[in-house]
């Protein structure tokens, strides 16, 4: 899995579209046409989100043992998150926490090319990691509810994004997800794109997600197991606050 954090032509970002997550992905809504930049075979200087956070230089083909240093970075304390030591699936050094049963997010804090990490998570990205934390626990309680409250999903989605209304033809069906085999985020703050008021977010998720229908069957667009899947989503800053303004597939985000 690659974790994107350079990219070119990603004017082809605009064109994300809404989609339905993980195990319940609806087909591709985008085209796979952002470009990514190979990793050399020798070394690679790895670019943060942001241009004015330093390079570092990593030989490929290395492993950088997990860190016994508290992390500086750390998502806020008064978060609807718990810090936790591990979840599904993550063998890479880097912070876990549970957004609710069944949901976590990894995030990486070290560089690891042989595993594909070249971004950490850092500072300067934290508030929009938080903001796309608060929109997926939103859309997985509506979806394990069965209840889509407008006004606490307004609160992380902007109006131009139209994942809702798929999630509202789903539970009108009867339709809810089931979490029984767990989703485990693993997020990326792409650097291009990146300024104070705009950010894109590729996410290859674990995704042991279904949706069920009434009678307990499995719904169109999911698939048992646990699958790698490969999310983008735009976020824009509006009135010191980040919004989910475009949902979609990306399949590169799993590269």
């Amino acid at each position: 899995m690659l974790r994107h954090t350079l990219v070119t032509s990603l004017c082809a970002a605009a064109l994300l579209a809404a989609c339905s997550n993980g195990g319940m992905t609806e087909p591709s809504t985008i085209a796979p046409t952002v470009a990514t930049v190979a990793v050399p075979t020798t070394t690679m200087a790895v670019v943060t989100s942001t241009s004015t956070t330093s390079t570092t230089a990593v030989p490929a083909g290395t492993t950088s043992p997990p860190s016994t240093e508290v992390p500086t970075v750390t998502l806020s304390p008064d978060g609807p998150w718990t810090r936790v030591d591990s979840a599904p699936g993550i063998t890479t050094a880097g912070l876990v926490y549970e957004l609710m049963p069944k949901l976590w997010v990894y995030l990486p804090t070290e560089i690891d090319l042989e595993h594909g990490i070249t971004w950490t998570f850092n500072e300067t990205d934290r508030p929009v990691i938080e903001a796309y934390l608060q929109a997926q626990r939103t859309y997985f309680e509506a979806g394990t509810t069965g209840v889509l409250d407008d006004d606490v999903w307004n609160q992380f989605y902007d109006s131009a994004d139209r994942a809702d209304d798929l999630m509202k033809v789903r539970l009108a069906r009867g339709e809810h997800i089931e979490m029984e085999s767990g989703v485990v985020l693993r997020p990326t703050v792409l650097g291009e794109d990146r300024s104070d008021m705009t950010a894109i977010v590729f996410d290859c998720t674990l995704d042991g997600s279904i949706y069920l229908t009434v009678g307990g069957d499995l719904a169109d667009g999911s698939v048992w197991g646990v699958v790698e899947t490969g999310r983008g989503f735009r976020l824009v800053r509006q009135d010191d606050r980040w919004l989910v303004v475009r949902t979609g597939t990306q399949p590169e985000a799993c590269l």
